[in-house]
């Protein structure tokens, strides 16, 4: 415990703030091996700016997966025919 009393101005005056920069892991983590060029370039870039934990690293990777998936965005385009609507989604779990 300090010492009861009057404090001096010593004691009183706040300690100076001392600015530091923020220092950048060595080896920022690579992108994964499925995806495509411009999607690494977009990981790296992504990774570079913004302070992303390891676990972080994982949601992206995962957040972006089920994108990808719930878009349809790797199925074929359908030829052009009369308007029907949407299919339904399809389920991801083991039949």
């Amino acid at each position: 415990m300090g010492a009861r009393g009057r404090k001096s101005a010593t004691e009183l005056a706040a300690p100076a703030v001392r600015l530091v920069e923020p220092e950048l892991p060595i080896e920022l983590p690579v992108p994964p091996d499925h995806l495509s060029p411009t999607m690494q370039n977009w990981w790296r870039q992504t990774v570079a700016d913004y302070d992303l934990e390891p676990h972080h690293l994982k949601l992206l990777e995962a957040a972006f997966a089920r994108l990808v998936r719930e878009l349809d965005l790797d199925e074929p385009v359908p030829s052009p025919a009369r308007y029907m609507p949407p299919p339904s989604l399809r389920s991801n779990r083991r039949r």
